[in-house]
């Protein structure tokens, strides 16, 4: 009997650096499984009041996500991503600790954008926490805090995404749906009567596109996210499907 030999393709695969954030992952946040339509290795975080350390800063962090990155690299993974904004003051420690490309953050996304957008043009960036801009994560990026092409809005400390994504009250998507959207409208005005008007929208946290769904809808300045950064960094393409490739560990 003879056998045909044929040459198959390597399957690519993004290795993700999570943070347990004590819920499931709804349809269209970044470390759900059927976000991407391509290999995702999720590595998990998981440590005591996890989010606001992120927000805070901890140093003591670093160690962990390194550590998670390296673990997804010796698994074989072909790049590294994480799936929190404030992740970008890892952006080289992860490269050098890896040896692989690494998306760290959609905050990446801000040179390029300004770049594309006329100069009297500017971005918007909703943070996850109220204490909005976080100056670190934007110099990681490569933008000068106190750059006035940049600014920033965040969703408030006392309303539904804080109470539930970073905190411990049950998610009610609509409620949050309708607070993103409303965060943005408020954050666009105030940025046009302080310095730029708004070009595009980037939203920094990777739990927001399961909420971007009237954003989308409405009229007015283009919206960028989690997603579109990874899968643009990834497959070089800002398509909107979903997938069903994500393995765990």
């Amino acid at each position: 009997m003879k056998h045909e030999i044929t040459e198959r393709t390597a399957v690519r695969r993004l290795g993700l650096i999570t943070i347990d954030l004590g819920f499931e992952a709804l349809p269209g946040m970044v470390w759900h499984a059927d976000t991407f339509d391509f290999d995702v290795q999720h590595h998990q975080l998981r440590a005591t009041s996890l989010g606001q350390r992120i927000v805070a800063g901890d140093p003591k962090l670093r160690e962990s996500v390194i550590k998670a990155g390296q673990e997804l690299a010796a698994d074989g993974v072909d790049e590294v991503a994480t799936a929190c904004g404030y992740f970008s003051v890892y952006q080289q420690d992860l490269e050098i600790a890896t040896g692989k490309a690494v998306h760290s953050s959609p905050l990446m996304m801000l040179p390029e954008l300004l770049g594309q957008l006329p100069a009297e043009l500017g971005v918007l960036v909703v943070w996850a926490a109220d204490s909005g801009a976080n100056p670190a994560a934007l110099t990681a990026a490569g933008i000068d805090p106190a750059n006035d092409r940049v600014s920033s809005t965040a969703m408030p400390a006392d309303g539904a995404f804080a109470l539930s994504v970073l905190g411990d009250d049950a998610i009610d998507v609509n409620t949050i749906t309708d607070e993103l959207a409303s965060v943005v409208t408020a954050g666009t005005v105030t940025s046009e009567n302080q310095t730029h008007k708004v070009g595009a929208v980037l939203l920094e946290c990777g739990e927001m596109p399961a909420f971007a769904s009237t954003l989308r809808s409405q009229s007015g300045p283009p919206i960028y996210d989690y997603n579109d950064y990874l899968r643009g960094c990834f497959t070089g393409s800002t398509d909107q499907q979903g997938g069903r490739h994500a393995t765990r560990r």
